[in-house]
């Protein structure tokens, strides 16, 4: 007989209540409009972690975040620069994805899946940008309001010490200047032989990157910001 819990059950309705917020705001973003592609299916398996177990090594940023670019760029690569029939491919790829989340310290058990969906859907590079950095920055944003409180502490070093730290924080001021000097001094009109989508790329695409730099700054700085 399952006896009733009110901390569990506390617990499970939020996981299951922010779990289907997450995935249906990336749905949206999917099929809705023209941004792109947010939605990967290893992500509906992170949320069980974001959501329900945030106290665990496995949910944390660093891990999520790189967890699933570490494994769909193994993917890629496989299924792009590696001719081998498809089922050696795919049992490879997940050794390999599996390998390198260990050795980098990013283990997150849902991104393991990665490379058999990135090999069954013969991607290309773009969707290590659209779904997986642009899906990961959105659910870990969303994971970070969802104020699970811990009495773990977890801290994330960064890989490179205080050098790293200094080149990323660089590049990311200069990449917000650059954009934000971009996107004031020029309109689409200025851009002879250019179409509106095309500017919008010119300042879009160099504003997420300058959010890159900063946004993994810090998620392998401290928990708790």
């Amino acid at each position: 007989m399952i006896k009733f819990n009110k901390e569990i059950f506390k617990k499970a309705l939020i996981a299951g209540f922010f779990s289907a917020f997450t995935i249906g705001l990336l749905t949206v973003l999917t099929y809705k409009s023209a941004l792109g592609l947010f939605l990967a299916g290893s992500f509906g398996s992170s949320m069980v972690l974001l959501f329900g177990f945030p106290e665990s090594p496995f949910a944390q940023p660093r891990n999520v975040f790189f967890g699933h670019l570490v494994t769909a760029l193994v993917g890629v690569i496989f299924v792009n620069l590696i001719p081998l029939p498809i089922y050696i491919n795919i049992a490879v790829a997940v050794g390999v994805g599996i390998f390198f989340m260990i050795l980098l310290n990013v283990v997150h058990p849902p991104a393991g899946g990665n490379p058999i969906m990135v090999i069954i859907g013969s991607v290309s590079y773009d969707y290590l940008l659209f779904p997986i950095i642009t899906g990961c920055f959105i659910i870990i944003l969303l994971a970070m309001c969802v104020d699970h409180q811990s009495d773990t502490e977890y801290s994330l070093e960064i890989w490179g010490g205080r050098i790293t730290r200094f080149v990323m924080a660089f590049l990311g001021i200069t990449m917000c200047m650059l954009v934000i000097g971009l996107s004031l001094l020029y309109k689409p009109s200025q851009f002879l032989g250019y179409t509106l989508f095309e500017y919008q790329l010119m300042v879009g695409v160099p504003w997420l990157i300058s959010m890159f730099f900063p946004f993994v700054l810090g998620l392998l700085s401290v928990k708790d910001r």
